[in-house]
């Protein structure tokens, strides 16, 4: 037989956050047990990537409810914080009484690595801080991610 080799393939110029759903889109869908928060600034700034959703059960609790961080993959490239799982997971586990973010972060197109992990961190932080306003207790938050979401 032949062997047969490929050119490399050039790399792939980075991109930006691409919103996977508009906003109004979003809240058109929200089951009636649950409230989204959409587009809340995790850090003050010139980026847009610093916005995360929040969403939580609609009914009050007696007590404080469990965190999940859902952090989106791309190979710091691309991604966004509503895209497949991140979303349906976060609206999943808030029916099940969960509070749960879904982060966007600077991309290597805007900040070098590792920005897009102190981004995620800062997020995480925001998270604790308001844990009394959204019944959140911030000792049990966990974090769902795939590729980069997963490392950082």
């Amino acid at each position: 037989g032949y062997l047969v080799r490929r050119a490399a393939q050039p790399r792939q110029p980075a991109t930006k956050n691409q919103q996977t759903m508009s906003t109004q889109r979003l809240l058109q869908n929200v089951p009636d047990n649950v409230v989204i928060e959409p587009d809340i600034f995790y850090r003050q700034g010139k980026s847009k990537a610093w916005q995360l959703d929040l969403i939580r059960p609609k009914a009050a609790s007696d007590g404080l409810r469990p965190g999940i961080v859902f952090i989106h993959g791309g190979g710091w490239r691309n991604g966004d914080k509503r895209k497949g799982v991140f979303l349906s997971g976060a609206i999943e586990y808030a029916q099940r009484g969960y509070v749960c973010i879904t982060v966007n972060y600077r991309l290597v197109d805007e900040a070098r690595f590792p920005a897009c992990v102190e981004d995620v961190k800062t997020a995480v932080r925001w998270f604790r801080a308001h844990a009394a306003k959204y019944q959140l207790d911030p000792k049990r938050i966990g974090g769902f991610g795939n590729s980069a979401g997963a490392e950082t």
